[in-house]
């Protein structure tokens, strides 16, 4: 499974979460390989709250982490989108 970061600070929002977070990055995403394309799970106000996307990951806007040993089909079966608020809300935290 990977870990997306975001990094493009184009947009205020972004870039204060950021400064707030004291890092490079303003969102992430856990991803999940489904046929080939990426799907996104994570809490975003820009799409309703917490919600499944898929994303194409630009590695201009986008850091890509892979995490060993990580059961990506349990978390994907379990609920990803619960997964992702709570790595969301760490993150906010500073705690991720």
């Amino acid at each position: 499974m990977k870990v997306a970061f975001y990094k493009d600070r184009t947009q205020f929002l972004d870039s204060l979460i950021a400064w707030w977070t004291r890092g490079p990055y303003s969102h992430i995403e856990l991803v999940f390989e489904r046929d080939g394309k990426n799907l996104c799970a994570s809490a975003s106000p820009r799409d309703g709250g917490i919600r499944l996307k898929e994303i194409e990951l630009d590695p201009n806007h986008w850091d890509i982490i892979e995490i060993e040993g990580y059961d990506e089909e349990k978390a994907f079966g379990g609920s990803p989108a619960e997964q992702a608020q709570n790595m969301t809300s760490l993150a906010c935290l500073g705690l991720f």
